[in-house]
């Protein structure tokens, strides 16, 4: 006898497989692929969805009006190429283009809103996931149904070559180490109930200010075995951009979450935020020319930008 799970529906040849099948959800996980400038990577990024062994699955390009048209490139590959390995690729793949830049964050927002599926992995343009990772991943779902999240340990290619092995996501760990890769798999109804991905801070951190929110209300986590998602480092990328920044955004970060961190700790942040550079300041201006004075992010940098002044 064979344990019950969805992969076994794909791999069993009984004639009730068929049936089973039909019972998952198509798609079950929702690939969310902002692009910006990224052109010459996207196709790349695209290939290791389509190489994919779990074949349940659907690929949205944000297209965040790029000067280079990256979501007409990721049209005509699926057209063009990737429909070779796909035959229904065109199907699986949705672009949506954004009328004006509105940034990384809310370009997943946008995606995750016309999402379908019940999972999401967030990947971005230029980056890219082991064929086997949907996979296991649903084996894992089979096995632990309560799973809400799901990650591994990340390849890093290009300007560096290195492994990132993931410690246990714990409170301790996420506040001190840092956070999970970004195409990490997790629940949309997560995205809803922490809602969404922030776009309050300056420097980007939107990944790591959206895994703390999940660790505010608390989740089931497993971390599947070997190097299944691929990060690509580039010397000129918004991540290396804002290490010049790092501690300040940092401090701005913690106090988006301050039930995770201790009271010293928040007060030097809360010091760091007062004397921020002249940089982040003007980035968090313009962030707030363009905001929303009813949403939370608006009302972070109101605050962020009061401690400046007070500083």
């Amino acid at each position: 006898a064979h344990n019950f799970s969805m992969t076994w529906c794909y791999e069993c040849r009984s004639e009730i497989a068929p049936a089973l099948r039909a019972l998952i959800p198509d798609p079950l996980i929702s690939v969310i692929m902002p692009c910006y400038n990224q052109a010459p990577y996207i196709r790349e990024s695209m290939e290791t969805v389509i190489d994919q062994t779990w074949p349940s699955w659907e690929l949205i390009v944000i297209d965040d009006a790029s000067p280079d048209g990256c979501g007409q490139t990721a049209e005509d590959f699926a057209r063009h190429g990737g429909v070779d390995k796909v035959g229904d690729g065109l199907a699986r793949l949705r672009v949506i283009r954004n009328s004006e830049n509105r940034g990384l964050a809310e370009s997943r927002n946008v995606g995750i809103r016309a999402a379908r599926g019940i999972w999401i992995c967030a990947l971005d343009a230029d980056d890219g996931i082991h064929p086997e990772y949907f996979w296991r991943a649903m084996d894992a779902m089979s096995a632990e149904p309560e799973l809400q999240l799901i990650t591994a340990d990340q390849r890093m290619f290009g300007d560096i070559s290195w492994t990132w092995e993931l410690p246990e996501f714990t409170l301790q760990q996420a506040t001190s180490r840092g956070p999970l890769p970004v195409m990490s798999l997790y629940l949309r109804s997560l995205w809803r109930q922490v809602g969404g991905y922030s776009k309050a801070l300056p420097w980007g951190d939107e990944d790591y200010d959206f895994w703390l929110s999940l660790l505010e209300i608390g989740v089931h986590v497993r971390k599947l075995e070997g190097a299944l998602t691929f990060y690509r480092v580039k010397a000129g990328s918004m991540m290396r951009e804002s290490e010049a920044y790092e501690e300040e955004q940092q401090a701005m970060l913690r106090t988006r979450h301050m039930p995770l961190y201790p009271a010293a700790k928040l007060l030097r942040d809360h010091e760091k935020v007062m004397g921020m550079t002249a940089q982040t300041r003007r980035r968090l201006e313009l962030l707030q020319a363009r905001g929303d004075p009813r949403d939370d992010d608006f009302a972070f940098r109101s605050f962020w930008l009061a401690l400046s002044d007070y500083g």
